[in-house]
């Protein structure tokens, strides 16, 4: 039995960018332990394992780890997903652990994938799992120029570090710190696939930022990060919003989808960013994306992003200018086809006006004609 007191006879310290989980499964592995078992005798006040540890963890608890491993608490801090805030989320929600732009955290469904992992980064001679993997805007390796998966290649399931070692729990680790947590098979054998040049040179300047902790969208122009992937985060949905047909998208939250449809929003917003604002400008425009579809990010930030604002507004959003009438009907027909509820209201936020009088004479008309 391990003394309370002293720290364990291995320690292995955290590897760069090396995420919470990975870290104290490779240390428990050391030790020849469970990873339960050897939370509960390095910090018994963790009571449970699961897929939130990443984020779950209490300072105390922390500093217990930290000890017990000879590892700076600074160190073992940025392990943890908490260590984010203040770059990649301003703050977590008051009511739960949900971090924007940190895949399925706060999630008790365990068919969700929030686990990535890039198979040439797993079968390199130390194979550990990344922090930046958890992130929902980073879907391809910046080091192979591959894409990510999320998911075992032999049986889809979900990967989980916390699971390889609970697959026979009368044994101590049985399989690869590698392998799927169902089918065993050793993920860094999956199938490569090269990613989009563009999507690889974005994803590069998206962790300069995240490690900066700030954005320079031009030389007078100065944004925290936190700010800036709330919005990158934002245009990913509203490119799978107008780009997937209405019901084939049945999860709204980005953070909690495949990577397969977060790469290819991805793919959609070459450069989103350069050329400020003028790419998002054309963007936005060839999609359809009116002033009124950034409101709801008022709902995830605590005001609407100033820059942006300043940005879209006088080229997106023109109130003084009435829509014509063919415009409205168009809209209308779009609407429909969305399964969306026709008002006043509804149709003034989809074209991007406050108070329309052309769209409320025209709306109130279609109403009285479809009996509504």
């Amino acid at each position: 039995m391990v003394s309370p007191k002293l720290p364990w006879p291995a320690h292995p310290q955290p590897l760069p960018d090396e995420v919470f989980s990975s870290w104290i499964v490779r240390a428990a592995m050391c030790n020849g332990q469970k990873l339960r078992s050897f939370l509960t005798m390095t910090a018994p006040t963790m009571r449970s394992v699961s897929k939130s540890i990443d984020t779950h963890v209490s300072d105390h608890s922390l500093k217990q780890i930290a000890f017990k491993m000879k590892t700076d608490y600074a160190t073992a801090y940025q392990t943890t997903m908490q260590s984010y805030q203040g770059y990649l989320f301003e703050k977590e929600s008051d009511k739960s652990y949900r971090k924007q732009c940190v895949l399925s955290l706060g999630e008790t469904r365990n068919d969700l994938n929030y686990q990535q992992y890039c198979p040439l980064c797993l079968n390199e001679k130390n194979p550990y799992y990344r922090k930046r993997w958890r992130i929902s805007f980073i879907t391809v390796c910046e080091v192979h120029h591959c894409k990510l998966l999320d998911n075992c290649y032999s049986c889809r399931a979900p990967v989980k570090v916390i699971g390889n070692d609970q697959r026979k729990k009368s044994r101590v680790y049985a399989g690869s710190f590698t392998a799927c947590h169902c089918c065993a098979s050793p993920l860094e054998n999956a199938p490569v696939a090269l990613a989009s040049p563009v999507v690889i040179n974005d994803t590069k300047k998206y962790i300069n930022i995240l490690t900066a902790g700030f954005a320079q969208l031009c030389p007078e122009r100065w944004i925290y990060s936190f700010s800036f992937f709330a919005v990158l985060r934002h245009m990913m949905r509203l490119t799978l919003e107008k780009t997937i047909p209405t019901g084939l998208l049945k999860i709204h939250d980005v953070d909690a989808l495949p990577i397969d449809l977060r790469y290819y929003a991805l793919t959609k917003l070459p450069k989103v960013f350069s050329n400020w604002p003028g790419n998002l400008l054309k963007i936005s425009e060839n999609m359809g994306i009116s002033f009124s579809d950034f409101s709801p990010l008022t709902k995830t930030t605590s005001t609407f992003p100033y820059w942006l604002d300043e940005a879209v507004r006088p080229k997106l959003y023109n109130p003084n200018i009435e829509p014509t009438q063919e415009s409205i009907h168009n809209a209308i027909k779009i609407m429909l086809s969305k399964g969306m509820k026709i008002n006043i209201t509804t149709v003034n936020l989809f074209m991007g006006y406050r108070d329309s009088e052309k769209i409320k004479t025209l709306v109130k008309k279609w109403r009285k004609n479809n009996y509504v």
